[in-house]
């Protein structure tokens, strides 16, 4: 038991400990506002106030944690040797320097990070509507691919142990989660007749190289380039991963070209998918803002599985912070997987690990669990300009640093990036290398 007092309890407050301690360090803890109280407790104690108190671990206030409203506030961002500290307190003489922690608000560090705070503040977002990478303070100042919270939470566990020897924290263990979006389950097939003549049509004014592809797909002589599901399913049920795969059940629009979810093609994939893997919702571009677009795509998904459908990651990542995770709460969605930027790989939210979604303005946490991925394909390819090769570094390099804080590494693939198709050449090979090296960490 971790003992700890403050001198103001806030719900964020409650919410950060119970991240800290429960989710990362797997440690009970106890908290009081009363100074007494504490000062008689015997065992490991922190102290998160304005003034130090003796045979305690000090943690310096910054004063985030007792406010309730959004505004501006001034990171006193840092580096404290390789990684950097928010709500730094370099400068301050509150407690002789032995009684304090990383000389920075540690407890308004993780908050900040982890309820995505700087996304409620004004941004200017992409053509998209996203809050991007290069918004973000990580993105700013060079910190995307540390799991920086996780790196404080560890370092923190570590000067407990060290000051109370009977404690014994978890340091976590390495866990690996590819996920999977199906927005284009095929190039060629099952697309309906109207869209089918339309793409030939569009091919042949363009005088595109895959008329005599397509030709061959649709009259049966070749396998269409996007159907990689059994090989998805092989390469998974090899390694004894059970992957998430997400589906699109959307109208057909601009953004939004899956076949129609009612057709016996589409059935007859998902519930192929789901002997191998966990399937989920990928609501549409169309299903942003829209809860009654939301619910039909859900609702048609369900149809299929049979199941309430729990888990989401929106298409192209576009979703705004609170209004949709509020709609994915209203809809019954209970974990979220789009913790990610589309534009460059890394920790959006500084963290590998799961985390509950706190709602800053109602100042509430809620049940929605958030899962954040670090890599995606076409973030690697196209928004990133990485061969195949510098791809598979990089995501080598953001997974060891996800494994030397115990974390889950999460990728996103797309079936037609299997294909080894067009702009795909090459990238297949990428995934088995990592999955060959991941799965036996």
């Amino acid at each position: 038991m971790i003992f700890v007092y403050a001198e103001n309890i806030t719900p964020r407050l409650h919410y950060v400990l119970n991240f800290i301690f429960r989710d990362s360090l797997h440690a009970e803890f106890r908290i009081t506002d009363n100074l007494e109280k504490f000062i008689a407790e015997d065992g490991p104690k922190i102290s998160y106030s304005s003034s130090g108190v003796p045979n305690a671990l000090n943690i310096p206030v910054c004063g985030l944690m007792e406010k309730d409203s959004v505004e501006e506030v001034e990171t006193g961002l840092i580096k404290r040797g390789n990684v950097p500290v928010l709500f730094s307190k370099e400068d301050s003489d509150q407690f002789p320097a032995d009684l304090r922690i990383l000389n920075f608000d540690l407890f308004a560090a993780v908050f900040y990070m982890i309820s995505r705070y700087e996304e409620y503040l004004a941004f200017q977002p992409d053509n998209h509507g996203r809050f991007e990478a290069t918004e973000s303070l990580a993105g700013k100042n060079g910190f995307l691919e540390q799991p920086v919270v996780d790196l404080w939470i560890r370092d923190l566990g570590d000067k407990l142990m060290e000051l109370y020897p009977e404690l014994n924290l978890s340091k976590g263990e390495f866990n690996f989660l590819p996920t999977c979006d199906i927005d284009v389950p095929y190039a060629f097939l099952h697309r309906g007749r109207a869209r089918t003549v339309a793409a030939k049509l569009k091919a042949g004014m363009k005088g595109s190289g895959d008329i005599e592809l397509r030709r061959e797909v649709l009259s049966g002589t070749k396998k269409d380039p996007f159907d990689t599901f059994t090989e998805m399913e092989a390469i998974h049920s090899l390694h004894k991963i059970r992957p998430g795969i997400f589906f699109l059940t959307a109208r057909y629009g601009k953004f939004d070209k899956s076949i129609s979810p009612k057709s016996k093609v589409f059935k007859s994939l998902v519930k192929q998918t789901m002997k191998y893997a966990d399937v989920g919702i990928h609501p549409s571009f169309r299903a942003s803002g829209n809860p009654a677009e939301l619910k039909r795509e859900i609702a048609a998904l369900s149809a299929t599985t049979g199941n309430e459908i729990k888990n989401s990651r929106q298409h192209y990542l576009k979703f705004r912070l609170p209004e949709s995770y509020r709609l994915y709460i209203d809809a019954g969605i209970e974990q979220e997987f789009s913790m990610g930027y589309a534009s460059e790989a890394g920790f959006r939210a500084g963290t590998s690990r799961s985390f509950n979604f706190y709602d800053l303005q109602e100042e509430a946490e809620t049940g929605l669990r958030i899962t954040p991925f670090q890599v995606m394909d076409r973030t690697l390819k196209d928004y990133m300009g990485l061969t195949p090769d510098q791809a598979l570094q990089k995501i080598m390099s953001i997974a060891e640093a996800t494994r030397s804080v115990g974390g889950t590494f999460s990728s996103i693939w797309h079936n037609d990036a299997f294909s080894e198709y067009g702009e795909w050449k090459g990238w297949k090979d990428v995934y088995l290398q990592m999955i060959d090296s991941l799965a036996g960490w």
